[in-house]
């Protein structure tokens, strides 16, 4: 999502929160030059370098699935419907489930180490996948 008005950044950043409102029903809060989603039971973040988080996305595609994908400047975190049982759910080394009150830089922020943007494309308000179908994907692709 990117803002262009020739407002100041402040104001870019509270109008795209209201838009994450109103397109997909995200609490999003502004301190800053960050825009950032808090997570909790009904949105799970797992962080995991960049590089598998674009194969992730490539292999939900094949599926006919898709997800957002936050790309941080370090790491990338993708949004998943959450998992009644966590504990079962194993994942790949390098790729971990971030904590509820977490919260997750979103587009238009800027941190401290560059821009944040979506990886792929921008969540569109479908149902993201479940935590199980992605936790199966990502072990296909760490085999």
């Amino acid at each position: 999502m990117t803002i262009d008005f020739g407002y100041e950044t402040g104001d870019q950043l509270r109008h795209a929160a209201h838009q994450y409102w109103l397109e997909l029903g995200w609490t999003t809060s502004v301190d800053g030059s960050q825009l950032a989603l808090e997570l909790d039971e009904d949105i799970w973040g797992l962080q995991m370098p960049t590089g598998l988080a674009a194969e992730l996305a490539s292999e939900l595609r094949a599926m006919k699935l898709s997800c957002p994908v936050v790309d941080l400047p370090d790491r990338s975190v993708v949004l998943l419907e959450p998992a009644e049982v966590a504990d079962a759910l194993a994942f790949p080394p390098g790729v971990g489930k971030l904590p509820a009150g977490c919260r997750v830089p979103l587009p238009p922020s800027v941190t401290a180490r560059g821009p944040v943007r979506w990886l792929t494309h921008e969540p569109d308000g479908t149902r993201r996948p479940p935590v199980r179908v992605v936790a199966d994907a990502l072990s296909r692709l760490a085999a």
